[in-house]
C-alpha cells in the first residue's frame, strides 16, 4: 500500500467518524413517550471505536513511512514538519502585515490617527518567501509516495464495521427522516 493511499483511507475513515458521530448523537436521546431510539447507540458507539482503533492504525503506518522515507537527506517527517513551520510563520508575518495596514478609522480630524511600525512592503515579501518554500517543500513530498509499512491487522474491525454497517445502512435512510420528525428546532 502507497502512503498517498494510506492518507486517502485516512480521509475516509475520519469523514467516516464524523458520520458516526452525528448518529451517535441523534441517538443519545429520545422524545418522552417514545421506547427506543432509531438506532442503538450501544451499537454505533461500537462502530465508533472501531473506528478510532483503524483510524489509530493508519495514523501508525504513515508516521512510521514519514520516519522511514528519506527525500534529499531528510526524512519526510522532517520536511512535513519544516513545510509546517514555514506555512505558520508566514501566515503569522502576513497577521502582522494586516494589523500593521492603517485602516480608515477615524471619522473626524481631531481623533487618533495610526501609522505602521514595520516596513509592511518587506514583511510581506519575507511571509511570501516562507509560502513558497513551503510549496516547494510540499512539491517534494507529494513527488515521492513510498510504500507504507506491511499491512496490520484489521480483521477484528473490519468484522465489527461490516456487520454494523450492514445492519443499519438499509435503513438509516427512513430512520434519519423519523428522527429528524422528532427534532426540536
Amino acid at each position: 500500500m502507497k502512503l498517498a493511499e494510506l492518507l486517502n483511507e485516512r480521509k475516509s475513515v475520519k469523514d467516516e467518524i464524523k458520520k458516526l458521530k452525528e448518529r451517535l448523537y441523534l441517538s443519545a436521546k429520545i422524545q418522552e413517550g417514545d421506547e427506543n431510539p432509531a438506532e442503538s447507540p450501544e451499537e454505533i458507539k461500537t462502530a465508533l471505536v472501531a473506528l478510532f482503533e483503524k483510524l489509530n492504525l493508519l495514523i501508525v503506518k504513515i508516521n512510521q513511512t514519514n520516519v522511514r522515507t528519506i527525500i534529499g537527506g531528510k526524512s519526510l517527517m522532517e520536511l512535513i514538519a519544516e513545510r509546517d513551520k514555514n506555512i505558520a510563520i508566514a501566515q503569522a508575518l502576513h497577521g502582522l502585515t494586516e494589523n500593521a495596514t492603517p485602516k480608515p478609522e477615524r471619522f473626524s480630524r481631531n481623533e487618533i490617527r495610526y501609522a505602521p511600525t514595520v516596513n509592511i512592503k518587506e514583511i510581506r515579501k519575507e511571509a511570501d518567501s516562507y509560502y513558497r518554500k513551503a510549496r516547494e517543500i510540499d512539491n517534494k513530498i507529494q513527488a515521492a509516495n513510498p510504500p507504507a509499512s506491511p499491512e496490520h491487522d484489521y480483521k477484528e474491525a473490519a468484522v465489527i464495521l461490516s456487520t454494523f454497517i450492514s445492519s443499519t445502512s438499509m435503513s438509516w435512510g427512513s430512520q434519519s427522516s423519523a428522527m429528524a420528525g422528532r427534532l426540536e428546532y
